[in-house]
């Protein structure tokens, strides 16, 4: 592909380098009568032209060689297997809200020199509310994504209802942890359909139930209003 171009180039330039001093010599040496100026001058057009439609056709391998690059690395992932999953006699129900960190290190590779997370314990009881801290790029967002075990820690081990969260059932875990992140997106729709992204047949009640569990008061009173409202309307 680093070659292409420069050899496309010396094809270009080298014909009309071999046109120019063909023709030159035929226009002098025949005087005109064989080949006259203008003559050359359409072939080497037409040459030019045909020299650039294989620059072009060049190109195409170079847009099908690095497809074909992506298309490989797209089913690699499709085809990556997670190496997170549910242990046998998996537990399916969490007893209580209850949140444990035990001497918690955590590193997202094992070849990496320095612990995302070290030597963390913290007790979070069920009902309690905690408020954690620090800097940017501190792992705040790192030790939540433990608790539903989206990562395995290192070192240590996290508790949820006071059974350590490996023992549980993957989806019956990650059904009772909920995550709001920073960024959230809304989904094109109406307002309705994005609340019931989790739960599609969920009812009114329970839509309205969900807004007052977010600590979103003022969109759970307006939510009625405006649940069959497009969130994106072409004329606003």
């Amino acid at each position: 592909m680093a070659l292409n171009n420069p050899m496309m180039q010396f094809c270009v330039y080298a014909g009309m380098a071999f046109v120019l001093s063909f023709g030159s010599y035929a226009v002098i040496t025949s005087q005109g009568t064989e080949i006259a100026v203008g003559q050359m001058s359409a072939i080497l057009t037409y040459s030019f032209q045909i020299l650039i439609s294989l620059m072009m056709l060049s190109m195409v391998f170079v847009m099908i060689a690095m497809s074909m690059e992506s298309v490989e690395r797209i089913v690699e992932v499709l085809k990556e297997r997670s190496t997170l999953t549910s242990p046998d006699n998996a537990l399916i129900e969490v007893k209580d809200g209850s949140i444990d960190f035990d001497n918690v290190s955590f590193k997202y590779s094992k070849k990496a020199e320095r612990m995302a997370l070290s030597d963390v314990d913290l007790h979070i009881k069920s009902g309690e509310l905690i408020g954690i801290l620090c800097g940017t790029g501190s792992s705040k967002s790192t030790l939540v994504q433990l608790i539903p075990r989206l990562y395995d820690v290192t070192e240590g081990c996290v508790k949820v209802g006071g059974e350590d969260v490996r023992r549980y059932d993957l989806d019956s875990l990650r059904n009772n942890v909920a995550v709001v992140l920073q960024k959230n997106v809304l989904f094109s729709g109406t307002i309705k359909d994005n609340l019931r992204w989790g739960n599609p047949d969920a009812t009114d009640e329970e839509m309205l139930e969900a807004c007052k569990l977010a600590q979103n008061p003022i969109f759970a009173e307006a939510w009625v209003l405006y649940c069959r409202t497009p969130i994106f309307l072409p004329e606003q």
